[in-house]
């Protein structure tokens, strides 16, 4: 099903490849977008929506030197607690905690740092608003892309025109520390539909960390049953312990340009891109503990809401 990996790592190498987060201004819709309460956040109208419940990133901001090579800004900290607030449809079940299952572990991405591998065959190919995928690749900080392989280390602003990208978590993830689980992928099954599964779990952070570990997973669900290139997006979540790397201005995995979440199918129109309120904000102590129980969001994306 996949193609052999191969490592491309960015360390060293200059700027990210894309522009990192900048602050804006209270009242410009970027603003608006990431301080909205979550359950007021405006849901894409091209979505039905199966189970809402955001994992905020955790942490508080602080700044340390690295070999990498930071962004010129950082996104102003925001004292902002942790929420786990859940908007369940009618009628529709909890996703549960991260699916174990021997698919999602059946291709291994080495130890590395802003690796990604080959371009990976899909099991099925998805219609993500309008653009036909039957391939993608799996990139070590927390993503997967369309376009070809992602190795940035600070998170940005996920926006319409950021190029074709899914990320539970999008932040610098390290796997090269001992103790340090690994990236894995492949096909599995999830309430009878065929999925591809990536799995970070007990993963480290940047440089070599492994102090604090995080648990995250995604599942590209095939709903072909309701239409063709139907599919879910179900984020699932473990532990979370840290949210930023050293080069992204984190002390000890906290603080600085926190982790990101959300997806884009970069044709620049406003209702094909979402980023989970929380994202590239702080956390707190007191979230840090609650973090222990699992949560998960989730959406399906159909052809038949397309405007």
């Amino acid at each position: 099903m996949s193609a052999p990996n191969c490592l491309r790592s960015s360390k060293g190498a200059g700027q990210p490849l894309h522009a990192p987060a900048q602050p804006c201004s209270a009242g410009s819709p970027a603003a608006i977008t990431r301080w909205m309460p979550l359950l007021r956040a405006p849901l894409p109208t091209r979505f039905t929506l199966v189970l809402l419940a955001a994992i905020m990133v955790l942490g508080a901001s602080a700044a340390s030197s690295s070999a990498k090579t930071r962004p010129d800004r950082v996104v102003a900290s925001q004292a902002s607690a942790l929420r786990r607030l859940q908007a369940t449809a009618p009628g529709v079940s909890s996703t549960g905690p991260i699916l174990n299952q021997s698919g999602c572990e059946a291709n291994v991405l080495p130890a590395n740092d802003d690796g990604s591998t080959e371009e990976v065959d899909l099991p099925f190919e998805l219609n993500f608003f309008g653009s036909q995928y039957s391939s993608l690749w799996v990139n070590n900080n927390g993503n997967v892309t369309f376009g070809g392989p992602l190795g940035t280390y600070t998170p940005f602003n996920i926006e319409a025109t950021t190029p074709p990208m899914i990320a539970p978590f999008f932040a610098d993830v390290d796997t090269r520390g001992a103790g340090s689980g690994l990236v894995t992928y492949g096909t599995t099954t999830f309430e009878g539909h065929v999925a591809f599964c990536v799995d970070w779990l007990n993963v480290g952070y940047y440089s070599e960390k492994t102090d604090k570990l995080d648990d995250f997973q995604l599942l590209l669900v095939n709903r072909s049953d309701a239409a063709p290139g139907d599919f879910d997006i179900v984020f699932n979540y473990g532990q979370i312990e840290w949210e930023t790397g050293e080069a992204s201005y984190g002390v000890d995995g906290l603080g600085g340009i926190s982790a990101g979440a959300g997806y884009s199918n970069g044709d620049g129109e406003p209702g094909d891109f979402y980023q989970l309120p929380g994202s590239l904000e702080n956390g707190d102590r007191a979230g840090r503990q609650r973090l222990r129980h699992q949560c998960s969001w989730s959406l399906r994306l159909s052809r038949n809401r397309h405007s």
